[in-house]
């Protein structure tokens, strides 16, 4: 849903989709400990990193935070792709959300 027509985030996609091993279309701590792991990162560093992808506190990553962490490292744009957000959320395309669109 989110930046559906954004060609640069599709290789965002696909990491997420590598490292969410349960498919669950969340990252849990684990997969995310796994990853870095697997990539060098000693096990501590790897906690921390997935503690610090969960902005939400909810136990997961998800792909939003995913790709919230990744933008600084793929040049995008963050109020293009927010724009994008806002717009798919403002079903009653007021420029403006009211509760039943949240």
């Amino acid at each position: 849903l989110l930046a559906a027509g954004c060609h640069s985030l599709k290789p965002v996609a696909a990491i997420f989709s590598k490292l969410d091993t349960d498919n669950s279309g969340t990252l849990d701590t684990d997969e995310i400990v796994a990853a870095f792991t697997a990539a060098g990162e000693d096990e501590a560093t790897a906690e921390r990193t997935a503690l610090s992808l969960d902005v939400n506190e909810d136990g997961v990553c998800e792909y939003l935070e995913f790709v919230a962490a990744t933008l600084p490292s793929q040049g995008l744009l963050f109020h293009e792709l927010l724009g994008q957000y806002f717009m798919s959320l403002d079903i009653l395309n007021r420029g403006s959300l009211g509760p039943e669109e949240l």
